[in-house]
C-alpha cells in the first residue's frame, strides 16, 4: 500500500521547480498576510536586482 504523503509531497516539489521564481513567495505572502510582507521584503532585499 502506497503512503498517501509520499506522492503529493513530490508533486509539490516538482511544481515549485517548474513554476517561475517568486511564485511560492506570493503564496507565502497570501498565507501569512502582514507578516509575510516583512518576510517578502527581506527576501527581495537579499536578491540581486
Amino acid at each position: 500500500m502506497r503512503s498517501p504523503h509520499g506522492f503529493p509531497r513530490y508533486r509539490v516539489q516538482e511544481q515549485v521547480l517548474t513554476r517561475p521564481p517568486g511564485y511560492h513567495r506570493r503564496l507565502n505572502l497570501a498565507r501569512r498576510g502582514r507578516f509575510g510582507i516583512i518576510l517578502l521584503y527581506h527576501q527581495h532585499s537579499r536578491l540581486p536586482p
